[in-house]
């Protein structure tokens, strides 16, 4: 949308609030909201974790968030057209006037929201997306693989992708996660297409299998260059008994029944580093190095040799 008819917009609908960075930011906000997961017509769940995280952010009262929401809901504010609307459009209005609308679309994607507002107003978004996507209790396989997706566009660290998704989704909020063991083979990784997905960046797209034969089961390691480990040794394939602990990455898994109990162990702990320097005797070893570092992970600092 231009940028005048922009300011019209924002004008006519965030009244008494002045049209400024934050109401901008607001309006970004909701779009990509909506863009990303698709929100065409939002329950009252989605639009209620929609409308808090605009208000955490704008420190606005609810009635002036109802507007962002409102326009982010709008074709024009979507950032896309789609084929129905487009053909519904050009039936009422005419094919010109269609084009004239897929002009104006503002198409901004999450990088360039990211560019636009910063790493923090990033990580709140996809904080806000996680929460929109587990307004049920859970977020379904479908829609982890958008906000995987997302967290990449935003620049966000995997492992803050991963506590993401433990703090909005219930089952691994619990730290307790079952998966049904159905069929005759069953792949387990990161990857959203697996049977058992362990969202962690310390396990494989596609980690390991379970196959099923003569009425037991046998896990296999997929080649992934990171260790499957039976009863604490690394295994390329044995049998998975009902005593037998497997685990992968963070998370124990053993079996119980006709069931896979994945219990993940990961706690999210940090050490933050900001403008660090160092010198010896005149020599400048660290020059404003700032960084944070993640319980379970290594942080080197390589150089040429003294």
């Amino acid at each position: 949308m231009p940028a005048h008819r922009l300011e019209e917009r924002l004008a006519e609908g965030f009244d008494g609030v002045e049209v400024d960075d934050t109401s901008r930011l607001a309006v970004d906000f909701a779009r990509q909201c909506v863009a990303t997961l698709g929100l065409i017509d939002p329950s009252e769940a989605q639009l209620s974790a929609l409308g808090a995280a605009l208000v955490a952010r704008t420190g606005w009262a609810d009635p002036p968030v109802d507007a962002p929401v409102e326009f982010s809901l709008l074709p024009e504010f979507r950032g896309s057209i789609s084929d129905r609307e487009r053909f519904v459009f050009s039936a009422r209005f005419g094919s010109e006037a269609a084009g004239v609308l897929e002009a104006e679309v503002d198409t901004m994607d999450l990088a360039g929201f990211g560019g636009r507002h910063g790493a923090h107003a990033s990580l709140l978004l996809l904080d806000t997306l996680f929460a929109i996507a587990s307004s049920k209790g859970t977020v379904q396989m479908r829609e982890l693989q958008r906000l995987e997706g997302a967290g990449r566009e935003l620049g966000v660290d995997p492992v803050l992708v991963t506590a993401l998704l433990q703090k909005h989704d219930r089952r691994m909020a619990s730290g307790d996660m079952r998966f049904a063991l159905v069929g005759e083979r069953l792949t387990i990784g990161r990857a959203t297409v697996c049977d058992v997905v362990l969202a962690d960046p310390q396990v494989s797209m596609r980690h390991a299998e379970l196959v099923q034969q003569d009425g037991a089961w046998r896990v296999s390691d997929m080649g992934s260059g990171r260790p499957t480990v039976l009863n604490g040794a690394a295994v390329s394939s044995a049998p998975l008994g009902e005593s037998d602990k497997l685990r992968i990455g963070p998370y124990e898994l053993y079996r119980v029944g006709d069931e896979l109990v994945a219990l993940g162990e990961r706690r999210f702990s940090a050490l933050s580093v900001r403008k660090l320097s160092r010198q010896i005797d005149g020599t400048q070893l660290l020059d404003d190095v700032s960084f944070t570092a993640f319980s379970g992970e290594v942080i080197a600092v390589i150089g040429p040799s003294g």
